[in-house]
């Protein structure tokens, strides 16, 4: 599964926009506009499997389930990459 890693500042800032593009878009965004928050988040994207989404009870917004900058170092290693306790 996809997982998005709020890592960093820029992060926080990408998710914020995709967020609000999925709000103001009522969840279906123009394909423009969806290409670009995409193409933003890739870099900040990581596959996991099914059961290590339930296991870290990930959250989910408009289909993509997200590590909170506050659970880097615990779910989220940036040498590492994901793990749980």
């Amino acid at each position: 599964m996809r997982v998005f890693v709020e890592f960093d500042e820029l992060a926080t800032q990408i998710w914020q926009r995709f967020v609000n593009l999925m709000d103001v878009a009522n969840g279906r965004p123009s394909r423009t506009n969806f290409l670009q928050i995409k193409n933003a988040m890739e870099q900040y994207m990581i596959g996991i499997s099914e059961d290590d989404v339930n296991a870290a009870a990930l959250e989910q917004v408009s289909g993509i389930f997200k590590i909170d900058i506050p659970e880097i170092g615990r779910l989220y290693d940036e040498i590492t990459g994901f793990h749980i306790d």
